[in-house]
């Protein structure tokens, strides 16, 4: 059942489908950025605060950005899946 619901997905909506994938492995990749960035400049001695603020408010803000993007695809995706097979 569910190979047959990827199958379809897969013949159906085969970009979408990839560039959620995208999207999603970009948030994980960015989080993960975030977290070591943290370790290596946020909790180790700096100088100038005020330079690494804007970075990191930055990374945050991408971050996001990134993760609402990929959220929204994947439920728009979703919707549409579900509603094209409750109407054939």
């Amino acid at each position: 059942m569910v190979m047959e619901l990827l199958r379809i997905v897969w013949r159906d909506y085969r970009w979408p489908f990839v560039a959620v994938v995208l999207l999603s492995l970009a948030s994980a990749g960015l989080g993960i950025g975030v977290i070591a960035f943290i370790n290596q400049r946020l909790l180790g001695t700096f100088t100038d605060p005020w330079r690494i603020l804007p970075e990191f408010l930055g990374l945050i803000a991408l971050l996001l950005v990134i993760t609402l993007t990929s959220q929204l695809a994947l439920t728009t995706l979703g919707h549409h899946f579900v509603y094209r097979l409750r109407g054939s």
